[in-house]
C-alpha cells in the first residue's frame, strides 16, 4: 500500500486526495514519490456524507470541541448543512463530513478540515522536537542554507532568484526543522503566493528545478528581518523570539488548546520553545530586501 508524502521522512498521509483547503503543511499531496511504509507521524482522512451524533455524553468541551474517550469531535449545528470532523487520537484517523470539505477557509469560527488536520500535525511535530517555522531552504555549492523572516520579507523572492542561479530546492514558505539533530525537511512550495497572486517566478523554474527530497544537515540557519527605514537599527533578537513570531501556527487553534489542557502536553510545548538550538545559526538584520549582504 502506498501513502501521499506531506513531508519526506517525516509525515505520510491515506488519502485519495491531493489537496485540502487551507492545509498549509502540504499544498500538493502528490508533489513528493508516494511512500510504501508509514512515517513517524502517519494520518488517515475519510470524507464522509454526514456523522452521527456522539452515542455518549461528552468527557469535556470548550466551546464547538469536545471529547468523548478516545475521539476529539468538532461539531457545528446546522439545520441544512451539518459541519463536523472527529479524530481518533488511537488510531490517528481523521473523519469529516462532506459539507465541511466546501469551505474554503476559516469563517466566523467554521474551520476547513484541513486547517484542523495540519494544526493537529504541527502541534504532535512541535511537541516532538520539530518546528514549522516561515522561511526558505535550498542547497548551493554543497552548503545548505536555511533562512527564517516574518511574512512579506522578500524570502521567496530571493529563493526564486538563488533557483535561477542553479541552487536546489528544499522549502519554500515552510521551514521544518528538527531542533535535536539539526536537520531541516523538504517541504512542498506554494506557487501561489495568495489566493489570488502566482509566483510565476516560482512557477516557472520549478519545472526544471532540482528538489531534494530527503532531510538535511542545516549548514547555516539565517534568522533576519527586513528594513525600509535606513536610520532603523532594531534590538538584537533570539532565535527563540523569531519562532515566536514564526512558528506555532497551531496554538490559535481551540481544538489543539483544548487538547493540550486535556492531555497535559503544555509542559512538551514549553520545553520546545525552551530547548537550547543546536543548528548552526546566526541573527542578522538587512535592509531593502538584500539578502546577499547577510550570507
Amino acid at each position: 500500500m502506498a501513502y501521499k508524502t506531506l513531508i519526506p521522512g517525516l509525515v505520510t498521509f491515506d488519502s485519495n486526495k491531493n489537496h485540502m483547503n487551507n492545509m498549509y503543511i502540504s499544498s500538493d499531496f502528490s508533489y513528493y514519490s508516494e511512500s510504501a511504509r508509514p512515517a513517524p507521524f502517519h494520518y488517515t482522512e475519510h470524507c464522509v456524507p454526514t456523522i452521527a451524533p456522539p452515542k455518549s455524553p461528552y468527557d469535556m468541551r470548550s466551546e464547538y470541541f469536545s471529547k468523548e474517550g478516545s475521539t476529539w469531535r468538532y461539531d457545528r449545528p446546522s439545520r441544512f448543512l451539518p459541519l463536523t470532523l472527529t479524530y481518533n487520537t488511537a488510531t490517528k484517523v481523521f473523519t469529516y463530513a462532506k459539507n465541511l470539505s466546501y469551505i474554503p477557509f476559516a469563517i466566523g469560527g467554521v474551520f476547513p478540515p484541513g486547517e484542523l488536520i495540519a494544526d493537529i500535525i504541527n502541534y504532535h511535530l512541535f511537541i516532538a522536537g520539530f518546528v514549522i517555522m516561515r522561511g526558505i531552504a535550498y542547497s548551493y555549492k554543497g552548503k545548505i542554507v536555511c533562512i527564517t523572516a516574518p511574512g512579506c520579507n522578500g524570502k521567496t523572492s530571493f529563493l526564486d532568484s538563488m533557483l535561477i542561479k542553479g541552487a536546489e530546492y528544499i522549502a519554500e514558505d515552510l521551514l521544518v526543522l528538527d531542533l535535536q539533530r539539526g536537520m531541516v525537511y523538504p517541504t512542498c512550495p506554494f506557487i501561489k503566493r495568495h489566493a489570488w497572486q502566482k509566483n510565476r517566478t516560482l512557477k516557472t523554474v520549478a519545472q526544471d528545478m532540482k528538489i531534494v527530497q530527503t532531510p538535511m544537515y542545516i549548514d547555516m540557519l539565517y534568522c533576519t528581518e527586513n528594513s525600509m527605514n535606513p536610520s532603523y537599527s532594531p534590538r538584537q533578537k533570539t532565535f527563540s523570539e523569531f519562532l515566536l513570531v514564526n512558528d506555532r501556527y497551531f496554538l490559535k487553534n481551540r481544538l489543539v488548546r483544548s487538547m493540550i489542557f486535556e492531555e497535559g502536553t503544555w509542559e512538551k510545548v514549553m520545553h520546545t520553545m525552551q530547548s537550547p538550538i543546536t543548528i548552526p545559526h546566526t541573527v542578522i538584520p538587512m535592509k531593502h530586501f538584500d539578502y546577499a549582504s547577510i550570507l
